[in-house]
Parts: C-alpha cells; sequence; structure tokens
C-alpha cells in the first residue's frame, strides 16, 4: 500500500513546459545563450524571479542585473538552469518550515548559498556543474514536502520541539520515516529529471556509491557538511570537510577559494 507521503508526491503536478525545455535544451552540446533567453522569457514571472535571484548579495556582483540576456552571460546555462528549476519549483509550494524552526527566507538563503559555494568550487568543471548545481539547489526541498506531511499527521509542535541543528536528519526519520534526501530522490524520480539526478540522490549517503557517481556523490557530501539549513562553515565543519576532502581526494585549493567567498559575502538578506 503507498504511503501517504508518497501519495503527495505523485499528487504532485508536473512542472511547467518551460522547465521541460530547459531541461532538453541543455542537454545538447551547442546550445546558445540567446535559446535559453528565449525559453525563459516566454515566463514573464521566471524571468523577474531569476533576475531577482541573480541579484541576491549572496552572489555578490558589483552592478544591478537588469535583464535575462545580461543573467545568463555573467552566470551561464548550467547555473540559470538550477535557478530555474528551484524558481518554478518554489512557487509550486506553498513554503512553511515553522516545524523546522525556518522561514522563507531562510530557506532561500541557504539554496543561493549552496549553490554559490558549489559554482566557485567547481567553476572549471562545467560539466559536473550539470548535476551538481541544480541539485545543489534544490537539496532541501524535501523539507517543504516533510513539513506538509507531518503537519497532516498532526505532529508538528512534537517535530518542532524535537528539531535541533545538528540531527535534523535523526528527527525526519523518527517522525516522517523518511529524511528530506530520501524524499528528494522521490521528487527527482516524479519530475522526470535527468537519471543521473535521481541516482546521485539515491546513492548521496549510500555505503556503496557506483564509481560513476561518485563525482557528484562525494561533493554533495562535503557541501552538505560545510552549509546546513540551520550553520555555515563553523570551525566543526571546516575540519570535518578537510577531513572527507581528502578521504575522497577533492581539490582542497579551490574548496578553500569557495570556502573565502562564503565567508566574506554577505548573508544577511537573500
Amino acid at each position: 500500500m503507498e504511503s501517504q507521503i508518497m501519495q503527495d508526491i505523485n499528487s504532485l503536478p508536473p512542472l511547467s513546459s518551460t522547465i521541460t525545455k530547459l531541461q532538453s535544451i541543455s542537454l545538447e552540446k551547442d546550445t546558445s545563450i540567446k535559446e535559453v533567453v528565449y525559453i525563459v522569457q516566454e515566463d514573464p514571472f521566471l524571468s523577474a524571479d531569476i533576475i531577482k535571484s541573480a541579484n541576491s548579495p549572496i552572489y555578490g556582483f558589483s552592478h544591478k542585473i537588469t535583464s535575462v540576456t545580461q543573467a545568463i552571460s555573467l552566470f551561464g546555462i548550467v547555473t540559470i538552469k538550477g535557478l530555474a528549476i528551484s524558481s518554478v519549483i518554489r512557487s509550486s509550494f506553498e513554503i512553511d518550515l515553522e516545524p523546522y524552526k525556518l522561514d522563507t527566507e531562510q530557506f532561500i538563503k541557504i539554496s543561493l548559498t549552496k549553490s554559490k559555494f558549489m559554482l566557485q568550487w567547481y567553476k572549471h568543471e562545467i560539466k559536473k556543474l550539470e548535476i551538481l548545481m541544480p541539485t545543489s539547489l534544490l537539496m532541501h526541498m524535501g523539507m517543504v514536502i516533510i513539513s506538509e506531511y507531518i503537519k497532516k499527521l498532526g505532529k508538528a509542535k512534537e517535530f518542532k520541539a524535537l528539531i535541533d541543528e545538528d540531527h535534523f536528519l535523526n528527527r525526519e526519520l523518527q517522525i516522517a520515516g523518511n529524511t528530506q534526501y530520501e524524499i528528494l530522490e522521490l521528487l527527482f524520480s516524479h519530475w522526470n529529471f535527468e537519471e543521473t539526478m535521481v541516482e546521485t540522490m539515491r546513492f548521496l549517503y549510500s555505503n556503496d556509491v557506483p564509481d560513476s557517481l561518485k563525482q557528484y556523490v562525494y561533493p554533495l557530501r562535503v557541501l552538505n557538511t560545510i552549509i546546513t539549513p540551520y550553520k555555515i562553515a563553523t570551525q566543526e565543519q571546516i575540519a570535518e570537510c578537510i577531513d572527507l576532502i581528502e578521504e575522497y581526494e577533492l581539490d582542497i585549493a579551490l574548496f578553500n577559494e569557495a570556502l573565502v567567498k562564503i565567508q566574506n559575502m554577505d548573508l544577511g538578506n537573500a
């Protein structure tokens, strides 16, 4: 028998045709900025939200971005695709994370900060960013589903009383029966995202990661360590990340560059 949380996911509407087109065109080798601009501008609300996100202090541009063309030229097609998907999905939900003791502004700030960090860290590996960027932006979308689910169960107060910044995944398992990362895998599958994104979430914390997925799973594990919904780059987090980077043989120099960027940026307003 299908669980209630699975019923909730399966009842979600499909993503807009704009996202379907972006997903399709981004898989082509010779996609031009002009083609992406044309698709995004078909949706005025999406265009406005991308420009708003691009102007976030988190990304640190000194000049105001006023057009989709300008945003795509500065960020690149891969990042804009991620911002577009994130924007459309956020607009599909009424985001209420009160059971997590978080507000919508904090949620968006964390999502953008994760994308900023990944963009800096993997700026020389654009092909990998095709998976890493949208996954980073959407990493905590499962919290929205779990929050709604536990409210339906009448357990929001119980969850809020138990939740804490270091053990939120354990509390999700305890009350909802799934972690937010397991939910995100189901969401990716429901929306027919690239199979690599689905598989990456499936093996995110598995002990037996396929070799082909390590290039995505390992940096995302580090990202989830350095930036959580509650903490960003504490000394304890940094030390844990350094151990993971050494274990996974990832690029420590570029990680440190990205770390400096988020430590120096304005996190006051998303």
